[in-house]
């Protein structure tokens, strides 16, 4: 008894964290601890009068909300990420059939399951929770499958139980838990909310468009970006201007938290320190906040500018150039949306592109996270809004019919570019892109299919396919999109980038800081930004996807290693002249 109640106590403080009522604990705790599924004997699974099959109070005693037996323990039938959803599937016996059959999917025999079917309707079933971790990798969204009794369970405004997913620690194993709300009498249907804690009638009818495609949405704004960026920034501004350094006497130390800067840049301008101190420069991956400090230190750098979150969060850059552009997507820009704010235009809009007829294909993206992590493509409404419970993300319209490269033995894939962006000055704007850029491919063909399948339609193989790692140089490069394109000289499509970079770098300072990238004179930055080439009439064109803070310079480094002397060179010696660099602003 002493060993249940110190285990109760244990557990009480995430218990009450999940909404499970206190009174509730000592059975919870005994029920795991045992693994008791006992749900059986006081609820059913029953079929309407729609041939919908629901689960109802099968007891014939009145199950009151406050007595401390009214809580049971769900399993989960399948736990994975989507990423290896189709190679359990396939790979694990009976999976596919037992899917196929809570999902109401025919299929001849059990070997012949169509999975596909499955990777598409298990949206309407999926559930999801995040463990969290201080590694970005280990803290992606965990999705699962509640077994066939919990799976019966459907929606209601007015929910009778709550449900709760929850780990029990001794086994590592997630449950769901489920408790009524209020007292059942024999022979209710028992309902849950899909979407409990959202309350807002607009953003609540969104997400409910995930299992009811045809739910009215309440009027709202067309279009609405609202930046918070000074709270997700919390930098102290200069209080006034702060001007460049002036031009140095001796060597500039640089303190820099970058290891390879402190490998490759040898320059006798330049000397490597140990103390950030001592520093004349710094050269940093954690953020900087406090710029107005710079004041005392003015011959110092920092390779940061002021609210440049606006430029390298991908739901604030979207923001902030869309309302440069009058709340209209500028030609560079995917169309994009704030699943956390804009997912009732985003329901919207994908219902108008279906009822035109139109691709209906999006890119689901984490606010803040790069290579590709827990990036899914989708066409359909259902997938597409559960996104929006994993955690803060944007959508991106997929630019569903990209420029292709033909590799040899592969065929046509996609690819993406990726420019350095060395921004001197914001006021006035002093911008390069670096001569050498970089190129990653795809390793299957493309085809508007097998969405979930990384190699066919996503580029960043270095981390995640490094043995399959397709490496083209782009001065190899040029040649081949030429011939593979004529008429289309590579020279102009670079100008059309060059534009866009300038034309973006404007759109996020139009506004001063904290509503906008802020200038200061003690800023210099390098940026990486990556893009898609797209066909608008008879011209290719630059989709700017995003803007990277201190991007990875592994390649750049080992193939060009005075990639951080030129670097350096530029934006603290202020040197342009032969270096690799073209000035675009």
């Amino acid at each position: 008894e002493d060993l249940v109640l110190e285990l109760v106590m244990d557990l009480a403080a995430s218990l009450a964290h999940s909404g499970v009522p206190t009174h509730l604990h000592e059975v919870l705790l005994h029920k795991l601890e045992h693994e008791i599924f006992d749900a059986g004997t006081v609820f059913s699974i029953a079929v309407d009068e729609d041939d919908e099959m629901e689960v109802v109070v099968s007891s014939e005693e009145i199950v009151p909300a406050l007595s401390p037996n009214s809580v049971w323990l769900i399993d989960h039938a399948w736990t994975y990420t989507p990423d290896k959803a189709r190679e359990q599937l396939e790979s694990i016996p009976g999976l596919a059939a037992r899917m196929a059959t809570m999902f109401g999917i025919e299929s001849e025999t059990p070997e012949h399951v169509d999975i596909e079917a499955i990777l598409e309707k298990m949206w309407l079933y999926n559930q999801t929770y995040t463990i969290a971790s201080e590694m970005a990798e280990d803290q992606l969204p965990t999705w699962y499958v509640m077994d066939e009794f919990g799976s019966r369970f459907r929606h209601s405004d007015t929910p009778n139980v709550a449900f709760v997913p929850l780990c029990y620690a001794p086994r590592g194993i997630f449950y769901t838990v489920f408790f009524p709300l209020v007292d059942l009498e024999p022979g209710d249907a028992v309902r849950r909310d899909y979407v409990v804690g959202v309350t807002d009638p607009v953003l609540r009818a969104a997400r409910l468009a995930a299992w009811f495609p045809d739910i009215e949405l309440p009027p709202s704004d067309p279009w609405s970006a609202p930046l918070d960026i000074a709270q997700r920034c919390e930098e102290t501004l200069p209080v006034s201007p702060l001007p460049s350094p002036p031009a140095a006497t001796r060597p500039l130390r640089v303190y820099s938290q970058v290891s390879l800067v402190n490998q490759f840049l040898n320059r006798p301008e330049f000397q490597i320190v140990d103390s950030a101190d001592d520093a004349d420069v710094l050269w940093l991956i954690q953020s900087f906040r406090d710029f107005e400090s710079l004041r005392k230190t003015p011959n110092r750098f920092v390779s940061q500018f002021p609210c440049e979150a606006v430029l390298t969060a991908k739901d604030l850059l979207a923001a902030a150039c869309s309302r440069a552009y009058g709340g209209k997507f500028p030609s560079w820009l995917p169309e994009t949306y704030n699943m956390v704010t804009e997912l009732p235009q985003l329901v919207a809009r994908w219902r108008e592109l279906d009822a035109a007829g139109e691709d209906t294909h999006f890119i689901v993206k984490p606010w803040n996270l790069g290579r590709s992590l827990d990036t899914w493509v989708t066409g359909t409404l259902t997938h597409l809004v559960r996104q929006a419970e994993s955690g803060p993300k944007i959508a991106n319209k997929y630019l569903h019919s990209p420029v292709l490269f033909e590799r040899p033995n592969v065929g046509r894939v996609k690819f993406d570019v990726r420019y350095c962006v060395l921004l001197t000055s914001v006021e006035p704007l002093v911008l390069h892109t670096y001569n050498v850029f970089w190129l990653r491919f795809a390793n299957l063909p493309y085809a508007l299919e097998r969405l979930d399948e990384y190699d066919r339609h996503f580029t960043v193989m270095n981390y995640v396919s490094p043995d399959k790692l397709f490496q083209l140089h782009h001065d190899q490069f040029i040649p081949e999109f030429e011939r593979q394109n004529p008429g289309h000289a590579w020279a102009d499509v670079e100008r059309r980038i060059h534009v866009a970079i300038k034309e973006m770098i404007l759109a996020v300072s139009k506004s001063p800081a904290p509503e906008g990238l802020g200038a200061c004179g003690q800023s210099r930055a390098c940026y990486a930004v990556d893009l898609m080439l797209v066909h608008d009439n008879d011209v290719i064109v630059p989709k700017l996807l995003e803007m990277n803070f201190q991007p990875d310079t592994l390649r750049a480094c080992r193939y060009h290693p005075s990639f951080y002397n030129d670097l350096f060179a530029l934006l603290f010696l202020g040197q342009e002249e032969g270096l690799p660099v073209t000035r675009i602003s």
